[in-house]
C-alpha cells in the first residue's frame, strides 16, 4: 500500500541526511516521490519504507505518517488539522501528546507551545482521547520548516542513538582519523549497498565504513596497504561479532578484487593517515582508474575525499559518472567532498 510519510532529519549536514533516505529505497528498488525541506523528507511511498529507513539511516531522527501538509500560518494549521480524520490512527483507549519541533528559526511568530495545546486540544474535543505527555500511546508530531508545517502521528525514532556507541574511543583498535560512525553508515547507504551483497573498503583503516556494512548484513572485503590497519581492523570486526568478511593487505592502485556490489571508502589524506609517499591526488587517479577497469561488476562507489581534488576531471574517458556531490566543512583547511559515482 502506498502511504504518506515524512522523515525528521539530522541538521549535521544539509544534502546527506535526504539523500541517504533516498539511497537506501534505491538500493531495496522500492519507488518513491519525494519533496525535500530542510531537516524533514515528504515521501510516497510504500507502507514498509519507514521500517527499513528506521533500522539503516545514520542521519534520521524519526520517522512519521503524514496527515497533513500546509502553509505555517496558524489559521491554515488549525483549518488541516481539524481536516484529519484522527479515529484511522488511533483507538478510544489510546492516549496521546504533541510536540512541535521549530528547525532552525523558521516561522518565529507562531510560538511552539502554543501550536501543542491548540492541537491537543482539537485532538480531545474530536476524539476525546486523554493526554499523557510523559508516556503517550501515541505521539503527534508537527515540524515548522521554511514556510511550511508538516504534521502526523510518529512510528519510529530510528537506531541513530546506537551508532554513538560504535565510536573510534569503544573498539579495541582505532587511530586519530578515524570516521565517525554516522557518516560511515552514511556513505555505506549512499553506496547502495544491499544485505548479503559484497560490499568493499579499498582503504578500511580501522575499519569504521566496514563495521556499518557488515552490520547491515553485507559481505565485506577490505584492504588497506599498512600491516598494522589491516591486524587492527580484524580485532574491531570480530569486537563486534561479524562473521561473513575477509581482510586484505593490499595496495588500492592495484586492487586485489575483480567483483563487488558496492564500495565506499575514505581514502588517507596525509598527515596521520598514511599514504605511505603517494600524493593524496595521485592515490585516488589511480585508484578511480582501478575501479573503472572493473566497474562494470560494481554498482555504486563513494569516495570521500578533499575538495581540492577535481572528480570530473579524473572520471574522463572512464565511463564512470558522477551522480551525487555533498559537502562537509571540517575546518578552515578542509572540506571534505562526497562523491557517489556510477557507471
Amino acid at each position: 500500500m502506498i502511504q504518506d510519510q515524512f522523515y525528521v532529519l539530522s541538521g549535521e549536514n544539509p544534502t546527506i541526511p535526504s539523500a541517504e533516505c533516498l539511497a537506501i529505497l534505491e538500493s531495496l528498488n522500492i519507488p518513491f516521490k519525494a519533496e525535500k525541506y530542510d531537516q524533514v523528507l515528504v515521501l510516497k511511498v510504500e507502507e514498509k519504507a519507514w521500517q527499513l529507513i528506521a533500522e539503516r539511516a545514520a542521519m534520521v531522527h524519526r520517522c512519521c505518517i503524514l496527515l497533513a501538509k500546509c502553509e505555517a500560518g496558524l489559521d491554515q494549521i488549525v483549518s488541516s488539522v481539524r481536516e484529519i480524520d484522527f479515529e484511522r490512527y488511533i483507538s478510544d483507549i489510546d492516549t496521546f501528546a504533541v510536540r512541535i519541533k521549530r528547525v532552525k528559526n523558521y516561522s518565529p511568530e507562531l510560538d511552539s507551545s502554543f501550536l501543542e495545546k491548540e492541537i491537543g486540544y482539537l485532538i480531545h474535543k474530536n476524539v476525546g482521547l486523554k493526554a499523557n505527555l510523559k508516556n503517550p500511546d501515541k505521539l503527534f508530531y508537527g515540524v515548522l520548516t521554511e514556510s511550511m508545517f508538516i504534521f502526523g502521528i510518529s512510528v519510529r525514532e530510528s537506531e541513530r542513538k546506537k551508532l554513538s556507541l560504535r565510536k573510534a574511543k569503544f573498539r579495541p583498535f582505532f587511530v586519530p582519523s578515524s570516521m565517525n560512525p554516522h557518516l560511515a553508515r552514511a556513505m555505506v547507504n549512499l553506496s547502495r549497498a544491499r544485505p548479503k551483497r559484497i560490499f568493499y573498503d579499498p582503504f578500511c583503516g580501522a575499519g569504521g565504513i566496514l563495521i556499518e556494512a557488515g552490520l547491515m548484513g553485507c559481505k565485506i572485503i577490505g584492504s588497506d596497504i599498512d600491516i598494522k590497519m589491516v591486524k587492527g581492523v580484524e580485532k574491531n570486526l570480530k569486537h563486534f561479532k561479524l562473521k561473513d568478511w575477509n581482510i586484505i593487505m593490499s595496495d588500492a592502485k592495484n586492487l586485489p578484487i575483480n567483483r563487488v556490489d558496492s564500495i565506499a571508502t575514505d581514502p588517507p589524506y596525509g598527515g596521520s593517515a598514511s599514504t605511505k609517499g603517494t600524493a593524496t591526488e595521485k592515490l585516488i587517479s589511480a585508484f578511480i582508474e582501478e575501479i573503472a577497469s572493473i566497474s562494470g561488476s560494481i554498482g555504486n562507489v563513494c569516495i570521500g575525499a578533499p575538495l581540492t581534488i577535481d572528480f570530473s576531471e579524473k572520471i574522463k574517458d572512464t565511463g564512470l559518472r558522477i551522480i551525487e556531490k555533498h559537502l562537509i566543512y571540517v575546518h578552515k583547511s578542509l572540506t571534505r567532498q562526497i562523491i557517489v559515482l556510477r557507471m
